[in-house]
This record gives structure tokens, sequence and C-alpha cells, in this order.
């Protein structure tokens, strides 16, 4: 299930989309199915392990996942706004196509959110990793302990974690088809 969201809850053997109506529909369905599970995360791995649902870490969490964390958060609000932008878009009267380009226009350069997060992921997986086959470490057991929990829905951190990287990816193919079909 550490698969992407775009695919692995989509309904299976349907054509591309081919209209940007049909691209419009699915960035709304995929969206709303990131956000759940990028929710899991944060419910699951992130707040458990902040202070009181601060912005301040218990002790036992390395600083390079707690820095990593913060940018998931921060990555998980840009999308929040994103989703509710394309609700806005949906719900006024102008053509769907106008409003949803006006909408995801203005979130190009908020993309950089992203950066550091995309720098030190590799990094910082490998690092939990080591924590989680180390049984004197404490953040590892509770990494372990979370993983098995029913409210984690059977994903991993590391394949929560990569959920960003994955949309990043979905959106090129999204419009990579979309423009493929504009031009021919």
């Amino acid at each position: 299930m550490d698969g992407n969201p775009v695919t692995d809850e989509h309904i299976e053997n349907e054509e591309i989309p081919r209209t940007r109506e049909a691209v419009i529909q699915e960035i709304f369905e995929t969206e709303e199915i990131l956000l759940k599970h990028l929710h899991i995360c944060m419910n699951v791995f992130i707040l458990p392990l902040r202070v009181n649902n601060s912005r301040s870490w218990i002790s036992g969490v390395p600083p390079s996942v707690a820095r990593l964390l913060d940018w998931f958060d921060d990555i998980i609000n840009l999308h929040e706004q994103i989703y509710q932008s394309l609700c806005c878009a949906r719900d006024t009267m102008s053509p769907a196509t106008d409003r949803v380009s006006e909408s995801l226009r203005c979130f190009v350069l908020k993309g950089e959110t992203y950066q550091p997060y995309l720098v030190r992921l590799a990094d910082v997986s490998e690092e939990i990793l080591r924590c989680v086959n180390d049984p004197s470490s404490d953040f590892g057991q509770f990494i372990s302990i979370q993983q098995a929990s029913p409210d984690c829905e059977g994903w991993s951190l590391d394949g929560l974690l990569r959920l960003p990287v994955n949309r990043l990816t979905a959106y090129q193919e999204m419009f990579t088809v979309q423009l493929l079909h504009d031009f021919l």
C-alpha cells in the first residue's frame, strides 16, 4: 500500500483522461486521497511526537527527523490550501477550467516548500530505518508500534513520507497528458 495514491485508489483499467475536465476531476479526487493519507502520517506519527500539539518535539526524536517532519507538516498545509482553493474554484460560476488554472497558478511558487524536504528525504529515511532496526532506540520502537497500529491503515512511515514525492510525479503526469492532448 506504499504506492502512489493517484493509482492505488483510482479506478483500475480506466483510460488516461484526455480532456481538461477529466484532468481537473482527477486533480480533485487525487488531492482528496492524498490529504487523507498525509493526515494518517500527521495523526499517527507526528502529533504523538510533539509536546502538547505544539511544534516542539519530545526528547528522543532525532533532530534531522524532526526537521523533515516539520517540512512534511508544511507540505500538508500547502496541499490543504491547494484543495481549499480548488473547492472554491469549483463552487464559483465561471468555466471550471479557467477557475482551476487560476487557482493552481498561485501555488506554483509555493512549490519551493518541497525543496528542503526533497533534498533530505532519502538520508532521513535511512536514519529512521536505522532507528527502527536498533532495539535500544525508543524512537525506533515508537515507529514500529505505530506502523502496526490499525490507524496506520497498512502504511509504513517510509511510504507515507514518500507521498509528497509521488504527488509531484503525479502532477507532472497529469499535466503532461493534457499538454500532449492539447498539442495533438
